[in-house]
């Protein structure tokens, strides 16, 4: 099923029980999160820790980019108070880059990480996604005693390589949260009906700096990530995710 198509079955579950939501504060806490939705019964599990390697998966999702990255400096600014230890990770190398800018305009501390680098328990750690990969980076993350939070700033087009991401923060347990920052903009959204979506949410009443979060959104981008691998056979690495796009799905019938 598309990714237009869940967004709309979702949205019309859930009708007056709508779950648009402002910026949320609770980011840090280990636990499930009830916002402030009209009916306080609707669920939004987007935060994880567990003891095993399993894969849970969070999403908040925004229709313009310049409001998803609102979002992530907020909840950024937020934790960092709270004494986190704060991940923000890219997969393309452009991303990365476009990170590094905008740390920097907005007066914010960080280190970039490339491949297992030392953690900086005092700023802001950018981190490279095949980082996560490495055991003796998770492993350097097991010491301290802070909490993690890690933001991921985008999805993989790829399932299976994001799965292998996840499985390894699932060693971290109980320590660790995340979540997916995303927009109606990104190149994942747009090849589904990113466009159409905006059109739908916004004349529920949906403001561009509001943000949506349900699992069957997150089941819906996996669905996404899983029809796309199953199309392409041979990955042509990309320096961000339009170029991915471009060379890997340009003549794939999607």
């Amino acid at each position: 099923m598309f990714l237009f198509d869940i967004f709309s079955k979702c949205i019309k579950q859930i009708k007056n029980q709508l779950f648009l939501v402002t910026l949320s504060p609770d980011l840090g806490k280990k636990k499930s999160v009830s916002l402030a939705l009209k009916n306080p019964e609707i669920k939004l599990m987007w935060l994880f820790g567990t003891k095993n390697t399993a894969v849970n998966r969070g999403d908040k999702v925004w229709m313009r980019d310049i409001h998803k990255y609102a979002g992530l400096l907020k909840d950024i600014r937020t934790l960092m108070k709270e004494n986190k230890l704060i991940l923000v990770v890219y997969y393309f190398r452009q991303t990365g880059i476009m990170l590094n800018k905008y740390f920097e305009d907005n007066s914010l501390e960080y280190t970039t990480i490339h491949t297992a680098g030392a953690i900086n328990m005092n700023s802001i750690n950018c981190v490279e996604s095949a980082s996560l990969n490495s055991e003796v980076f998770i492993a350097n993350l097991q010491k301290p005693e802070r909490d993690i939070i890690i933001f991921f700033t985008e999805h993989y087009p790829l399932f299976e390589t994001e799965n292998t991401i996840l499985k390894s923060i699932g060693i971290l347990g109980k320590k660790c949260s995340y979540c997916f920052y995303m927009s109606l903009e990104d190149p994942l959204m747009t090849l589904f009906g990113g466009d159409r979506i905006t059109d739908v949410i916004t004349k529920m009443g949906m403001k561009e700096d509001e943000m949506i979060s349900h699992t069957m959104i997150s089941s819906a981008i996996e669905n996404v990530q899983k029809k796309i691998e199953s199309k392409v056979y041979t990955e042509l690495k990309s320096d961000s995710i339009q170029e991915w796009v471009e060379r890997n799905l340009r003549y794939v019938l999607l």
